[in-house]
């Protein structure tokens, strides 16, 4: 029913007479189309804040959607963060788990923002 009333209007938003057979396809098909942008749309909104929240923060390793980087840790933590810090520099970002860590490897960076 619902359906039903949506699609004649998109039908008639679309300029089609109500005697005509295919109304209902068009209108079917302008909905989907339109269910589309719209999604297309609001995923390119969220692609672009998430981009401008990154900018912000230092690089990093990228990790799974869930676990972050957690799996591909050692048991030698001290020499894993030395690897990438050498790799990204003093200040780097690390997804462990769901919680966003921002790692220190430099003495004078450590007082640097303990100091702030």
């Amino acid at each position: 029913m619902i359906m039903h009333t949506i699609c004649a209007k998109w039908a008639r938003w679309v300029g089609r007479s109500n005697n005509s057979n295919d109304k209902g396809c068009l209108a079917e098909e302008a909905l989907t189309i339109s269910i589309l942008l719209l999604s297309l749309l609001w995923c390119m909104l969220i692609s672009i804040k998430l981009g401008k929240e990154r900018a912000l923060l230092p690089p990093g390793p990228l990790g799974l959607p869930v676990l972050g980087y957690l799996p591909f840790l050692g048991t030698n933590l001290h020499y894993e963060f030395g690897e990438l810090a050498c790799r990204y520099g003093p200040i780097f970002k690390q997804q462990l788990g769901n919680k966003l860590c921002v790692v220190l490897s430099s003495p004078s960076l450590i007082k640097e923002v303990m100091r702030e």
